[in-house]
């Protein structure tokens, strides 16, 4: 499922971790693409009954109770990424051809919006 949206979703706009090593490879809970235009990619995807996830928003250490353990210092990253990322469907129910379409709806938002992305 993922190297379905990989091949929809431009490299710069998906959020990936490191693997491990060679001969490895993910398993995926989450999908995760990062848009500066966020909203405009959730109506998209809503409008074409695409169920997306928002998390982190606000940023973890923004919560109440992260005051009690808060790293010194700003977290622009997170900030950022917080205003940016969703989460795309992926599980072992989700037929392929509908994940065909959500990276068709990803991949015609970014094109339209000149790939604002990461």
């Amino acid at each position: 499922m993922a190297a379905i949206y990989d091949s929809y979703i431009p490299a710069e706009n998906r959020v990936q971790l490191d693997a491990g090593g060679q001969g490895m490879r993910m398993t995926y809970h989450q999908y995760w693409v990062r848009c500066s235009d966020r909203a405009g990619l959730h109506r998209a995807l809503d409008k074409a009954g695409v169920d997306v996830g928002i998390y982190y928003d606000p940023p973890l250490h923004r919560h109440e109770l992260a005051v009690y353990c808060r790293a010194a210092g700003a977290l622009p990253e997170a900030e950022r990424a917080g205003r940016e990322i969703l989460t795309l469907p992926i599980h072992a129910a989700l037929p392929f051809e509908d994940a065909h379409r959500v990276g068709a709806v990803v991949r015609e938002f970014m094109s339209a919006s000149g790939g604002h992305g990461a």
